[in-house]
């Protein structure tokens, strides 16, 4: 998982475009989410508004002492000012994360931590990574200058919006510099399992060039690739010509947004883009050989992945052996399910065991007899949006079959302990350690509560259950404690003659193995030998280490010129399979015994003298007051303003106006409002949503203008006019489902409508006949239902999986001379996958629509190549059959940095469409192909686009197609 910069990036570059071209807007831009029904707090600070929820007070305290802490640094390096800022924590939401987003503009975070090998544990925890780095998101995009200026007058989170040209690496890469900057060792770019990603593709057949440093990758690997591209970029620029070039750039952006980031960079820099790609990639070319020479000189080992056959894109996690010839691992590919898979040395062939996510530290355990797995996921919560709790499940590897152990305990990294389970469980900002006795989580204990460092790994070794090693994060000193659990209690007294410890007194001393300005992760027992298998971060990589606990000799096993880590023994010790970082991938290998280093650490290296750091308890400089979070009226005043234009006659004639909106910082409620005014009339459209409980409520209440058809004659025209009041009840089921989507999706609405039709002379206001308002009070349904949707990293479509959706209305009155509307429209979808491993995959639908008049737009969903004006249908119900097959062409994957369109991929698509009337009478096929393509503009927006042909067989012809194939 990646920090994300702002979520609602699209949004405004779609707004942007209203400034240059004015159309009709019909959707709200700020968007409403349901929460969890918990008490709100709020603290207030010289900058920032702490926004958080119950029991999550000491949380917030710490979060805002970070923020005031690194503000003045920060702001000094970036520019910009916040003031009252709004910083929002939650901690119901297990898969971590954290954003800044210009729209409605604030900070979210998940308070539980980001798992794996994700962040740097040398610059603390959770919130000591997390706080400086969006701190740099929030000063970058409060900016300001130039004609943007005018913009926050009235629309503010419009002129923070020009930020989102600038290309998701400079933004991204800053912060990743700023965050690398704070604590010596600490971020990022001084983080192994990160850089290392940067370092193997240097070293790729296609490494990257500068565009591709600054765009987010797709379809290709790593997919942080804006975050490693371009932290390296940031970092080399500052190195060579200093902060302030790249200070004042984007200050000048917020100038001149539309001359393009690039352009900017060289007025600042007075280097151009050419000469800065140039230095960059022969500056990091050089870097590279010099640190792999240094590397050759120590005495590399090198290590070959094994090869994964057509499966492409390896993203491989945790090997464990399950025989002496067999190797389960966790996988992901580009084109091929992500689950547990198992590897066969003998016939060196790779087979999916288990099609399933996984919660992201990527922790379970086998038991003795090696059938039956423990692993943890996320379950989404049936309605509120982003909320995933983390859950233990087994699997069994000899019949397939699942359970799941517990619920809602916010557990995960779960280990056999004989009949307990120990896990790891989201405690705040931190995890604790627990267990669940003889696996039942009705009897969970926890074992210790390390707030505020926090338990990063717990193994049991395989034949002795009082014999645990432990890997824990205390102030940013992350390290390995081997414990005998019947020698620790939280009650410090003499039992059996044994002198007990605290969890506590053992955790602030000296751990048997850590490494000063490096960490430990991935602990394993040898199965018969007193040895400790284990990764350690040295010197920024990433190694295999072997721990002889009884002589307290730590031996150096790999000298990977890239990352070497997670490794695990065979059930005899005799082998070891691990991960190796190989170009842009993350590969199984396996070394024997002849190839270990076996190089002997000087006990300086693996267990310094760190009391200084484990000791220390730093007190907050500021405790600050609390009080209730109040959602106020401030909530009201417009955030967003832009012009639009409504058709308004059948000639053409326009309204033009206003749209406004805004949200308040909790997201529960949101409104737009559109003025228009034309020919002297005024219209407006107002709709606002509520999502303080369940299920949300939209409200709806417009007088718009629409063109009603062909004029009557040259020296008239019509006007259209329509009222609408209406209510909705939207709501969303979220199903628990391992690898996929599943949900509901319910919509009950109640609409009132009106319409009329004015007669004016042509280009006057003046009205020479009007029509009485028809009216109608229409009931509305809107149901779909998705089961198991699934689709690869490369696919352009779905693979399995099929969705249902229906819509049913019913006019409860009318006032015109037609019968009262009765419609119902419904279909299926549903998708399969003949060739996987190519990525191509099959849309087929079946859609009918039943109507006692028209009523329905038929031309909305009937392909654009048939002749839509011909076909002159005979009845107002409809039959339609469709089908869409996507072949993937080329990744390529490049692009332009001055000129800033990336072209990510390629794909062909073949369709066909067959429509009739009632059930399919008198059918008309329609059967066509072409070619698209996803490019990203200016850097972070992707569009979709393609040029294909379609014709009916047996006549003669073809139509071109732009859009709907």
């Amino acid at each position: 998982m990646n920090l994300v910069y702002p979520s609602t990036i699209l949004k405004s570059i779609i707004i942007l475009l209203f400034l240059a071209i004015t159309s009709p807007v019909k959707a709200q831009f700020y968007d409403t989410v349901h929460r969890p029904q918990v008490s709100w707090h709020e603290i207030n600070t010289r900058h920032f508004r702490i926004i958080y929820h119950e029991g999550f007070h000491e949380t917030a305290q710490r979060a805002a002492q970070l923020l005031e802490d690194d503000y003045e640094n920060i702001q000094s390096l970036i520019g910009g000012n916040l003031r009252n800022f709004p910083v929002i924590i939650n901690g119901y939401n297990d898969q971590s994360n954290g954003y800044v987003t210009s729209f409605n503009f604030r900070m979210e975070v998940e308070a539980p931590p980001i798992g794996g090998k994700i962040l740097n544990a040398r610059t603390g925890g959770h919130l000591e990574n997390l706080m400086s780095h969006e701190l740099v998101h929030a000063l970058q995009f409060s900016v300001r200058g130039g004609y943007t200026n005018l913009l926050y007058i009235f629309s503010p989170d419009l002129g923070r919006s020009v930020h989102a040209f600038v290309p998701g690496g400079i933004i991204e890469g800053y912060a990743v510099y700023q965050e690398s900057q704070l604590t010596e060792g600490g971020g990022r770019g001084n983080f192994a399992p990160f850089m290392h990603q940067y370092y193997g593709n240097l070293n790729s057949r296609r490494p990257w060039s500068l565009a591709s440093h600054m765009t987010p990758a797709s379809y290709t690997r790593p997919g942080g690739r804006h975050y490693i591209g371009g932290y390296a970029f940031t970092n080399w620029f500052i190195q060579t010509y200093g902060e302030e070039p790249l200070k004042r750039s984007i200050r000048s952006h917020t100038i001149f947004p539309f001359l393009g980031y690039p352009t900017n960079l060289w007025y600042t820099s007075k280097i151009t883009p050419w000469q800065m790609s140039r230095e960059f990639q022969d500056a990091m070319r050089e870097n590279e050989d010099q640190r792999l020479e240094a590397h050759r000189l120590r005495g590399a080992t090198e290590h070959q992945p094994i090869a994964t056959g057509r499966l492409r894109g390896p993203d491989v996690h945790q090997p464990r052996w399950i025989s002496e010839t067999e190797i389960l691992y966790y996988g992901r590919y580009y084109n091929h399910r992500t689950g547990f898979w198992v590897y066969d040395t003998e016939n060196d062939e790779h087979r999916l065991l288990f099609n399933t996510f996984m919660h992201e530290s990527i922790g379970y355990d086998l038991d003795e007899s090696r059938e039956n797995l423990l692993y943890a996921r996320y379950s989404t919560h049936p309605y509120n949006e982003n909320q995933y709790i983390a859950d233990i499940h087994r699997f069994n590897l000899r019949d397939g079959s699942t359970e799941r152990i517990t619920e809602g305990l916010r557990a995960h990294a779960p280990v056999h302990a004989g009949r307990d389970i120990y896990a790891l469980q989201t405690d705040r900002h931190t995890y604790r350690w627990i267990k669940l006795k003889n696996g039942d989580e009705s009897r969970t204990e926890i074992i210790h509560e390390s707030f505020p460092g926090s338990i990063v790994q717990v193994a049991v070794h395989p034949r002795n259950e009082n014999l645990v090693a432990v890997i824990a994060n205390i102030n940013g000193v992350q390290g390995l404690w081997l414990l005998r659990m019947d020698h620790i209690s939280e009650l410090q007294h003499s039992r059996d003659g044994i002198i007990r410890q605290s969890f506590d007194e053992v955790f602030t001393q000296t751990p048997d193995i850590a490494f000063e300005g490096g960490a430990v992760y991935d602990a394993h027992w040898h199965p018969t030998q007193p040895r400790l298998l284990l990764s350690g971060e040295h010197q920024q990589t990433l190694n295999l280490y072997e721990y002889h606990y009884t002589t307290d000799r730590l031996l150096q096993l790999t000298h990977s010129p890239y990352n070497a880590m997670e490794a695990s023994y065979t059930p005899s010790g005799e082998r070891i399979a691990m991960v190796i970082q190989h170009q842009n991938y993350r590969r199984l290998a396996t070394l024997d015994p002849a190839q270990y280093l076996n190089h002997e650490v000087p006990r300086n290296i693996w267990q310094p003298n760190l009391q200084h750091l484990l000791s220390a308890t730093p007190q907050p400089d500021t405790l600050y007051t609390s009080q209730p979070y109040r959602t106020g009226r401030a909530w009201l005043k417009p955030r967003a303003v832009f012009p639009t234009t409504r058709i308004m006659s059948a000639r053409g004639f326009n309204s033009y106006g206003l749209i406004i909106g805004s949200a308040d910082v909790l997201r529960r409620n949101s409104y737009s409002l559109e003025f228009t005014h034309g020919r002297g009339d005024t219209f407006y459209d107002l709709n606002y949503t509520y999502a303080g409980r369940y299920p949300k409520i939209e409200l709806r209440s417009a007088l718009r203008p629409y063109s009603p058809g062909a004029p009557i004659n040259e020296s008239t025209d019509l006007y259209g006019q329509e009222r609408i009041q209406s209510l909705a009840l939207p709501m969303s089921w979220y199903l628990d489902d391992r690898a996929g989507t599943s949900g509901f999706f319910f919509q009950p609405e109640i609409q009132f409508n009106e319409s009329r039709i004015l007669l004016r002379p042509t280009g006057s206001s003046a009205v020479l006949a009007s029509s009485d308002w028809n009216s109608a009070l229409r009931a509305r349904v809107q149901a779909s239902y998705a089961h198991k949707l699934r689709q690869n990293m490369r696919d352009a479509q779905p693979n399995s999986g099929f969705r249902l959706y229906a819509q049913s209305d019913y006019d409860l009155y009318t006032s015109s001379d037609l019968s009262p509307f009765s419609g119902f429209r419904a279909g299926i979808q549903t998708w399969v996958a003949p060739l996987m491993l190519q990525n191509q995959s099959l849309r087929l639908e079946l859609g009918i629509i039943r109507q006692n008049r028209f009523g329905y737009n038929l031309f909305s969903i009937v392909h654009e190549g048939f002749d839509i004006a011909g076909i002159g249908f005979s009845s107002q119900n409809l039959s339609l059959f469709s089908a869409r097959y996507t072949i993937p062409l080329l990744h390529p994957d490049r692009g332009g940095y001055f000129i800033p369109v990336y072209l990510d991929r390629v794909y062909a698509v073949l369709f066909t469409e067959t429509i009739g009337s009632n059930f399919f009478d008198d059918p008309q096929t329609l059967v066509g192909g072409g070619l698209r393509a996803q490019i990203r503009f200016i850097f972070n927006f992707p569009i979709d686009l393609g040029i294909g042909f379609a014709t009916i067989p047996g006549t003669s012809g073809t139509n071109g197609v732009l859009t709907n194939f």
